[in-house]
């Protein structure tokens, strides 16, 4: 998952503290206790507090009341389960381990339904020939699963320095509960000394969907991707292009383009003014 679980940690307890203005504050809790989850710590308490201050001493009195009732709540709590959650962390971990994945093939209906509810027909690839081309040495169209649940997939190609994620998605029903940071954990496992690039819709201001985009953004900055102010056109649809493990190199992911396709295949490529 996220993180490997060990069974050192299935006996502790852990605080996610986050003071902010308020804004981002919820998501941030959440991000960290999926991670001690994924630890698999016995038991995760969460103190968000909107302070919105930088320093202590200028918080106001009332603030100050809320935060210690919250930490003296929380510090009983912990004293009284000290020591206990051991069994219920060795079934997460024999859970855990059961995350798997394996090829994709042409009777994948289920795969092939996430994809459907993922992507707007104007992007998507005909289902076959994804599968099709996933039979090629540079190329690999993955499922994942939670012990017998399938999770998401992703169909992406390898050349070189290079990985370029075209299509990953998770069940729609199992969205916000770790699978696609799992996800992405993996592909940064798999491949930890090869650039790892991604296109994303561009978080446009006038988008209609701005919000899911900017969510969208979000989740990939979290889990370790960056900006490389490029931008990129393909088959008539304007991406934004963000990266992980590297800096990005217009001249080389053209090349990157060039291998794969045959030629066939020359994207627009730009930096962002």
């Amino acid at each position: 998952m996220v993180h490997r679980p060990e069974e050192k940690v299935f006996s502790k307890q852990a605080v996610c503290i986050s003071t902010a203005a308020g804004a981002g504050m919820r998501s941030t809790i959440k991000d960290m206790a999926d991670s001690t989850f994924f630890w698999g710590c016995a038991r995760t308490y969460k103190l968000g507090v909107a302070v919105m201050e930088t320093r202590w001493e200028m918080v106001k009195p009332k603030i100050k009341r809320k935060i210690e009732k919250k930490t003296d709540s929380i510090a009983k709590k912990i004293l009284s389960r000290e020591g206990k959650g051991m069994d219920k962390r060795k079934e997460t971990l024999e859970k855990m381990t059961e995350f798997r994945n394996r090829k994709v093939k042409f009777s994948s209906a289920d795969v092939k339904q996430i994809y459907y509810d993922s992507f707007p027909k104007n992007e998507r690839m005909p289902f076959p020939m994804m599968v099709a081309m996933s039979k090629l040495w540079n190329t690999e169209f993955l499922e994942f699963f939670d012990g017998d649940t399938l999770c998401g997939f992703v169909y992406y190609a390898h050349i070189g320095e290079i990985v370029f994620v075209m299509f990953f998605a998770v069940d729609k029903t199992l969205r916000s509960k770790g699978y696609g940071s799992a996800i992405l954990r993996e592909m940064q496992n798999k491949y930890p000394d090869k650039k790892i690039i991604i296109s994303i819709e561009p978080c446009d201001p006038q988008a209609p969907d701005i919000e899911v985009r900017r969510k969208r953004k979000d989740f990939y900055m979290r889990n370790g991707y960056k900006e490389t102010g490029y931008m990129m056109k393909l088959n008539g649809v304007v991406q934004e292009i963000i990266i992980a493990n590297g800096e990005f190199g217009k001249k080389q992911f053209r090349i990157f383009f060039l291998l794969y396709s045959n030629g066939t295949m020359w994207p627009q490529i730009w930096k962002q003014t």
